[in-house]
């Protein structure tokens, strides 16, 4: 005989909900007089909450009125500290919740570096007036038949889908050349219970442009993924991509998370890069088309030839 209280059957998928907890823990509460603690509710039962209270503390003697409230479910944005989710969750305010998933863009095996990034996002969700919530899953690891490129959409949804007991609605940034997230797929994930919203399909100048008049995002920018023992290491193509198109949007000197970066700097790191194909090389002719005259420009030039 299981012991305590179980809910399950073999025909059905059983799973439990805050609602579904709170049901069968209120009236025990109430009858013990213990408080019980912030609940993250459907918003609808979250405004009905005290008026349940009240009802059952006049119908029932022994129920007493006891403190509880329901916090209201809300919206999300998945926060890597990039360019994408800094402009998505900046342009959407009512955002309470900033998720970033450990074993995504980090390796889970770089524990030592993936503490140094947490730290730092944490202390830039704290700036902001917003909660950090650090998941982790091993799915990137497990999952080895499709590439991660075309596969990182459907994994961030499965993400949002785990956190129905605490938003109803969640962002996720659109970005550069993202083969497996694509707007016409991300919103078809959309449920009665959880609304998945791909936002930010706009160019990454613009993006830059709006984020560098936020100091936080401008002290907090990480965007490398090569390195793993420095927050940006400021020399691969993603690092020198992100600060070139920085300088083409005339903000080079508001950011400050790659150390001190000059126009002289830049270019000469430009010039250190070998060559490119793919996705890095389109991704360079675009900015070179973008870029003003000057060594910038001919740093590119020299890039895309070489």
């Amino acid at each position: 005989m299981e012991k305590g209280l179980y809910i399950k059957s073999a025909d059905v998928d059983i799973r439990t909900s805050q609602e579904s907890k709170l049901a069968g823990l209120l009236l025990e509460a109430m009858y013990n007089g213990k408080d019980l603690p912030d609940q993250f509710v459907s918003n609808k039962l979250a405004m009905n909450l005290a008026k349940i209270l009240t009802k059952y503390s006049r119908l029932i003697p022994e129920a007493k009125n006891i403190g509880i409230t329901g916090s209201m479910k809300g919206s999300g944005c998945f926060f890597t500290g990039g360019v994408d989710s800094f402009y998505t969750f900046s342009c959407n305010p009512e955002v309470k919740l900033l998720v970033y998933v450990e074993g995504f863009d980090i390796p889970l095996k770089e524990k030592d570096f993936m503490g140094v990034v947490v730290k730092r996002l944490r202390e830039a969700a704290k700036e902001m007036g917003k909660e950090l919530a650090v998941l982790q899953t091993n799915y990137r690891d497990e999952a080895k038949v499709v590439p991660w490129e075309q596969q990182f959409g459907s994994a961030l949804v499965m993400i949002a889908m785990s956190l129905q007991n605490h938003l109803n609605k969640m962002y996720i940034a659109g970005g550069e050349g993202l083969w497996g997230q694509q707007k016409e797929i991300d919103e078809l994930w959309s449920t009665e219970t959880m609304e998945i919203i791909h936002h930010g399909d706009v160019s990454r100048i613009e993006k830059i442009k709006a984020i560098s008049t936020i100091p936080t995002a401008m002290k907090h920018l990480r965007v490398c993924w090569e390195s793993t023992t420095e927050y940006n290491c400021g020399k691969c193509e993603k690092c020198l991509r992100t600060l070139t198109q920085f300088y083409i949007a005339g903000k080079l000197e508001a950011v400050k998370s790659f150390g001190k970066v000059t126009v002289r700097s830049l270019s000469d790191a430009i010039d250190r890069l070998g060559k490119l194909d793919g996705k890095e090389l389109d991704f360079t002719k675009s900015n070179h088309e973008a870029c003003p005259k000057g060594i910038i420009e001919e740093s590119l030039f020299k890039l895309i030839n070489k």
